[in-house]
């Protein structure tokens, strides 16, 4: 494969990860007006899902051995991790908020 292709196939993936990334952010990213969103969304995403995100983009990178530097291994970790673990905050705060009883209001 060639030089130019490669970059090209490595720009556009990027970009269409980052926009995966704000698709994300603006779907998870809600106000809190009740106590279930106050679950899901504050408890959930916001505190659980960025903890989870900076504890192991920084924690997994600098346990690794990789043939990147600790800092190149921590921002790849940083920029890759950073939808799939709001994701994952989503879905603890939506598990919070089914044991708590909780439901969305229409």
């Amino acid at each position: 494969m060639s030089r130019p292709l490669s970059l090209a196939i490595l720009i556009t993936g990027a970009a269409l990860y980052a926009a995966f990334i704000v698709w994300t952010v603006r779907r998870l990213w809600r106000p809190v007006v009740d106590s279930y969103s106050r679950t899901v969304y504050w408890f959930g995403v916001r505190l659980g899902g960025v903890i989870f995100w900076l504890v192991l983009s920084i924690g997994g990178s600098l346990s690794s051995e990789s043939a990147l530097t600790p800092w190149v291994s921590t921002l790849i970790a940083l920029y890759t991790g950073f939808p799939i673990c709001l994701w994952g905050g989503y879905a603890w705060g939506r598990a919070m908020a089914w044991v708590y009883g909780l439901s969305e209001s229409p």
